[in-house]
């Protein structure tokens, strides 16, 4: 959940401008006594000019000693600039001759210094302390359960837990699918470790901050250490690092209370509103009167829940009125009796939502995966045969007599001799008899009436979406027929 949390981020950054520095020179807050001739309007061409003679004709133009570092003289001084400049604060322009040269300035002494960039950098390095606690927080995902039948013959005593706490609700009929694509168990998600987290936010921070190769450098670190990211690196990537933090820890950590009501209301109510079922805060406090004065007008609330959670994550508040019916029953093989199959009948309400601030924070995108169940109840039995075969052991006896030759051996060898005589044998013998029980048992089979609503809805912040699902549960109550609608409010915490 919190991957693609930060997936989301990411993509916001990047749609926001985040105002870069300038590539080369220092902060104009360290000018000091400098700050005057650095100010000073210049306007030069330079075609093919090395760098030496380029300094040597703005320090006279602006009053200003400029100088390449005597260790870097050799190799810098021919450094040829093509590039023209008009009317440009000194400052300005001594930045764009580093550009063009690769290198930077800083003031020493009174003196401005050119010098390799990444020698100048190493020079301005410091060390920062950026909280980064909110960021690396795996937020899980809680899928609400499935009222309809289905649902409920998925919840039975034979699966070995309650599926409200194995997670299983949400797809009926013992599926592992679910609206938002989801599977399997809520516990068992597999949520991004506390180290894949850091590691995204440095990723984040090497990818968006700072020129290409600057994190190459050794002389630039980052490490994270109990929540806290310890950064080294020069005061203008300080400045963009706080505000892609600043931006991150303010999505991410941001939280929504969202409330989701069941009434039952007269048709005509819903005619009245001619299908403008999105309402801002004032539609919405005005739509939330007319619902308590209607209560004259048959209008009723059946269930209401209200939550508050982080930013993209999914949750559900779940109230109803379990019952327990017998669902299904197995003989037990040489017993008198059975095995039955318990299951859970639900009536009540579920409130199972995933909000998501939009980038402008207006609004607020929402996938819905809510329903009600109305009057449930045991309203028929089934008969079904059930019985059991018993075992018997039975007593057998053989009887019969012989008679024939028997050849002599030893001294009596080769001489027949006539034998008769009787034989006898007696046992057991097992196997199955028709004798038993049998009789019938009875099933309960549950009626529901269910509305249940699947959408994705775009909510104006303190304001309100209405759907609506026609049943005839409380029709008797008005002539014209009720509804059952869901209005779903979501406020951003501030």
């Amino acid at each position: 959940m919190v991957k693609i949390l930060l997936v989301s981020v990411l993509s916001a950054c990047l749609s926001i401008c985040l105002v870069a520095s300038a590539v080369a020179g220092p902060d104009e807050s360290t000018f000091g006594d400098l700050a005057k001739p650095l100010s000073e309007k210049v306007s030069v061409e330079l075609i093919g000019t090395p760098l030496s003679r380029t300094l040597d004709t703005l320090s006279r133009d602006v009053g200003l000693n400029l100088v390449i570092h005597p260790s870097f003289e050799p190799t810098l001084s021919g450094n040829l600039i093509n590039l023209t400049i008009k009317d440009l604060p000194a400052s300005k322009a001594l930045n764009l001759i580093g550009v063009a040269t690769q290198t930077d300035w800083y003031i020493q002494e009174g003196i401005v210094m050119f010098a390799p960039k990444r020698y100048v950098d190493a020079m301005r390095l410091e060390t920062g302390v950026y909280d980064i606690r909110a960021l690396i927080e795996s937020v899980p995902n809680f899928t609400g359960p499935d009222l309809s039948v289905d649902g409920t013959l998925s919840n039975t005593s034979s699966g070995g837990s309650d599926a409200r706490q194995s997670g299983s609700y949400g797809s009926g009929g013992g599926g592992s699918g679910g609206l938002f694509g989801d599977s399997g168990s809520d516990l068992d998600e597999d949520l991004a470790s506390r180290q894949e987290l850091v590691d995204q936010v440095h990723q984040l921070i090497h990818s968006t901050t700072g020129e290409p190769d600057q994190w190459l450098d050794e002389e630039f670190t980052i490490n994270e250490f109990n929540g806290n990211l310890i950064v080294k690196t020069t005061p203008e990537v300080h400045k963009e690092i706080e505000q892609l933090l600043d931006v991150l820890s303010a999505t991410a950590g941001k939280m929504l209370m969202m409330e989701g009501q069941f009434y039952a209301v007269p048709r005509s109510m819903m005619d009245e509103m001619d299908g403008q079922l999105i309402l801002d805060a004032a539609a919405y406090t005005a739509f939330a009167e007319k619902l308590k004065r209607g209560a004259k007008a048959n209008a009723r609330r059946i269930a209401a829940a209200r939550t508050v959670c982080f930013n993209s994550q999914r949750v559900y508040i779940y109230a109803a009125k379990d019952g327990t019916l017998l669902s299904d029953i197995e003989p037990v093989p040489d017993a008198a009796g059975v095995d039955p199959t318990l299951s859970t009948a639900h009536n009540g309400a579920v409130l199972d939502i995933k909000p998501t601030i939009t980038l402008d924070g207006k609004s607020v995108s929402v996938s819905i995966r809510s329903e009600v169940a109305l009057n449930g109840k045991i309203a028929k039995t089934k008969h079904i045969p059930v019985g059991y075969a018993q075992s018997k052991d039975s007593d057998i006896s053989t009887t019969g007599s012989f008679k024939g030759k028997v050849e002599g051996s030893g001294s009596d060898e080769g001489l027949d001799k006539d034998v008769s005589g009787s034989a006898s044998q007696s046992g057991t013998l097992q196997g199955p008899t028709k004798t038993g029980l049998t009789g019938t048992a009875e099933l309960d089979l549950p009626e529901q009436e269910i509305v249940t609503y699947r959408s994705n809805v775009r909510v104006p912040n303190g304001g309100a979406v209405v759907l609506s699902g026609v049943t005839d549960q409380f029709d008797a109550f008005d002539a014209d027929g009720m509804e059952v609608i869901f209005v779903l409010r979501a406020k951003i915490a501030q």
